[in-house]
């Protein structure tokens, strides 16, 4: 059941923001560039409260919500996110992410490393996007334009992670199984 109030939480925070970006964003404007990534938003905020088996069932949760509304293949996502789980484990292991700045940092690498691994695929899948190839310029510019969205997501998390992760019906994610 906290699975999927998770990803009802998802869905609706996502659904807002596609009806905020429909009415208020020119169709293809530079507008939604500055969008945060919500459902990594949750993913990082959730991931660092959660036990570390659990990490991933959350990035396939939360990966699922945001095929839901993408227009992004399926394996891009579910990758992307499972990286995202994976270094969110390998953190954990080592430091304290659940602190405001580690949080923050994770969320900006997350974020803009989901956007430039999203941005690429497209580009190999569609290489009239790329007549040149992939330069470094190419790079640098797919992350350019990841970079106002990633900072947005990380300031979210940064900012608001504590009273997501525990937004109603999400307290049984945290608690250890009794036997």
């Amino acid at each position: 059941m906290p699975w999927l109030m998770l990803a009802l939480w998802a869905a609706l925070v996502v659904g807002l923001q596609a009806a905020w970006i429909h009415r208020w964003t020119p169709l293809g404007g530079p507008v939604t560039w500055f969008y945060p990534d919500w459902t990594l938003v949750l993913l990082v905020a959730v991931g660092v409260r959660l036990p570390q088996r659990q990490v991933g069932v959350a990035a396939a949760v939360l990966g699922m919500v945001r095929l839901a509304y993408s227009g992004d293949a399926p394996t891009i996502i579910l990758a992307g996110y499972g990286w995202v789980a994976l270094a969110v484990q390998a953190l954990r292991s080592g430091i304290d992410v659940s602190g405001p700045l580690p949080r923050t940092l994770l969320a900006f690498v997350a974020a803009v490393g989901v956007s430039v691994w999203c941005q690429a695929v497209q580009a190999v899948r569609h290489p009239l996007l790329l007549p040149d190839g992939f330069g470094y310029p190419v790079w640098v510019d797919m992350a350019r334009r990841a970079f106002p969205a990633a900072l947005i997501t990380a300031l979210i998390v940064g900012l608001l992670g504590v009273v997501l992760s525990r937004l109603p019906g999400l307290s049984p994610l945290y608690q250890r199984p009794r036997f």
